[in-house]
C-alpha cells in the first residue's frame, strides 16, 4: 500500500506520537459504554454494553473497580451494577438494569471508575435514552423523537421542497426508483453525533437524531432529523425537543453527504462513480515554517484542503519531524473534518537544534478514526503527502537529495 510507503522509507522509528481530536478516545478507554438505540419501545428495548478492560502500568495490571449507576425518568443516579477487568455486561435493558430502568420514561446511565489504593477516578460521559408505551398517549412526546419528521411539511426540510408531508414526499421520491427486494423506509433513533463521528472517540450523547432508512438499488440511505437536545446541569438532566425537527444530513451507503434534502432524487438517479467527491490534497508550499527569532521551537502551520465537491470526515493527518533520516523522528497525528473546497489549518511547533531538518505531512482519508463503513474514491491519490525540507544548505550532507529518493510518493520541496 501507498499509504504509509513514505513514513516508512523516510522514519526509522516514529516517537512521541498522539493524536489531536478532541476529548476521550473510546479505544483507549479502561471503561466504554453503549446502547443500540437512544428511543425505543417498551415492545423493542434497546440492549445497554459495557465492556470493562485491563489497565497496566509498568507491564503490571492495575486493579479498579467500576460502579454503574442509572438515572430513572430524571431522577438523582443511583448505583445498580458493578463491572470488573476483563467481565463485559451486555444485555437487553431490562435484563442488564432494574426494572424500572427499562419503564417509559427519559432515563440515563453512566459509570464511575475507581483505582485501588490511589484517590484517582472518573467518571464516563452519561448514555440518555428513552423509552415509550406505543399502546399509551402518554408516550407521545417521546415518540415524536422518532417518528416527528414523517408529518412534518417537507419545506420546513428543504425550502426547494413542497407543502405535503415529508412522508409524502419520500414515498413519491421512491416509488419510481426502488425495486421489489428492496426494503425500508424504517424509522430509528440515534445520536446525532454518530452520523460523521470517530469511532474511536467518546460518544457525544447530547443530541438525539430520527432516523429513515432504506435501500435503493445498490444503495443503503439515511436521512437524519434532529429531534432532540439533551442537557445536564447539577445532575438534572433536560430534554429540548425541537420544533419543528431539523434536517442534520444524510448518507448513501455509509458516506455523509454535503448536499441538501432536495438533492436526493437526483443524487439516487447518479451512479455512486460519477457522484461528487472530496478531494483532499497537501502540497510543500502548505507547510509553512515560521522560525523563533530566539533559536527556540519554531511555529508550523499544514494547510489541509479539501479540493472536493464534497465534505471530506475525520481524516487522519501525522505530521512528522526530523533532523536525521536514519534517527527517529517526531510524529503527531491530527484527526480533523475539512468542508468541500475549503482548508483546514493543523498547528504545532517544531525544534531543529542544528538549524536544518525536514517536515512531512501526510493526509489519510481511510482508517480506523473514519466514520463506520465510509470511504471514498480520491480523484488525485497523488497529492495526499508532502514534505518541506527546512535549509538544506546547512546539512552536512545532501539533506534534499537524500529525502528526494526516499519519499516513496511524498512531494518534496
Amino acid at each position: 500500500m501507498r499509504i504509509l510507503s513514505a513514513a516508512i522509507c523516510v522514519f526509522a522509528a516514529l516517537v512521541a506520537a498522539r493524536v489531536d481530536a478532541g476529548q476521550g478516545s473510546n479505544r483507549n478507554a479502561v471503561v466504554t459504554a453503549s446502547i443500540s438505540r437512544p428511543v425505543s419501545s417498551t415492545h423493542e428495548l434497546p440492549t445497554l454494553m459495557f465492556d470493562a478492560r485491563v489497565l497496566t502500568r509498568d507491564g503490571h495490571p492495575v486493579p479498579y473497580l467500576a460502579t454503574v449507576s442509572a438515572s430513572v425518568d430524571g431522577g438523582p443516579y443511583a448505583p445498580v451494577a458493578e463491572l470488573q477487568p476483563l467481565k463485559a455486561k451486555g444485555a437487553r435493558i431490562d435484563r442488564l438494569l432494574p426494572d424500572a430502568a427499562a419503564r417509559p420514561g427519559f432515563h440515563a446511565v453512566r459509570a464511575r471508575v475507581e483505582f485501588d489504593g490511589t484517590a484517582e477516578n472518573y467518571t464516563l460521559p452519561p448514555l440518555f435514552y428513552a423509552i415509550h408505551n406505543p399502546a399509551s398517549d402518554e408516550g407521545a412526546a417521546i415518540r415524536a423523537l422518532v417518528y416527528g419528521p414523517a408529518s412534518t411539511p417537507a419545506k420546513n426540510f428543504d425550502a426547494q421542497l413542497g407543502d405535503e408531508p415529508f412522508s409524502v414526499w419520500l414515498s413519491d421520491v421512491l416509488s419510481s426508483r426502488r425495486a421489489e427486494k428492496d426494503s425500508g423506509p424504517d424509522w430509528m433513533s440515534d445520536y446525532c453525533h454518530n452520523r460523521t463521528s470517530d469511532p474511536t472517540r467518546q460518544i457525544d450523547p447530547s443530541a438525539i437524531c430520527s432516523v429513515v432508512a432504506f435501500f435503493v438499488r445498490s444503495d443503503i440511505v439515511e436521512l437524519w432529523f434532529r429531534t432532540a437536545d439533551i442537557s445536564e446541569t447539577d445532575g438534572r438532566i433536560e430534554w429540548i425537543p425541537l420544533g419543528p425537527p431539523q434536517f442534520e444530513g444524510m448518507t448513501l451507503s455509509h458516506v455523509p453527504e454535503t448536499r441538501g434534502l432536495a438533492a436526493l432524487p437526483s443524487l439516487l438517479d447518479t451512479p455512486p462513480a460519477l457522484r461528487a467527491f472530496g478531494d483532499i490534497s497537501i502540497l510543500p508550499d502548505q507547510i509553512v515554517y515560521t522560525p523563533s527569532t530566539a533559536g527556540g521551537p519554531a511555529d508550523v502551520t499544514v494547510a489541509v484542503r479539501n479540493i472536493g465537491e464534497q465534505d471530506m470526515h475525520k481524516v487522519s493527518v501525522m505530521v512528522a519531524w526530523g533532523v536525521d533520516t536514519n534517527a527517529q523522528a517526531t510524529t503527531r497525528q491530527f484527526v480533523v473534518d475539512v468542508p468541500a473546497q475549503q482548508a483546514t489549518e493543523l498547528k504545532l511547533r517544531v525544534l531543529f537544534p542544528n538549524g536544518y531538518g525536514f517536515i512531512m505531512a501526510h493526509a489519510m482519508t481511510a482508517t480506523e478514526h473514519s466514520p463506520f463503513g465510509t470511504w471514498t474514491p480520491d480523484p488525485t491519490p497523488n497529492d495526499d503527502c508532502a514534505m518541506r525540507v527546512i535549509n538544506p544548505q546547512f546539512a552536512p550532507w545532501q539533506l534534499k537529495q537524500i529525502l528526494f529518493e526516499s519519499a516513496g510518493g511524498c512531494t518534496v520541496k
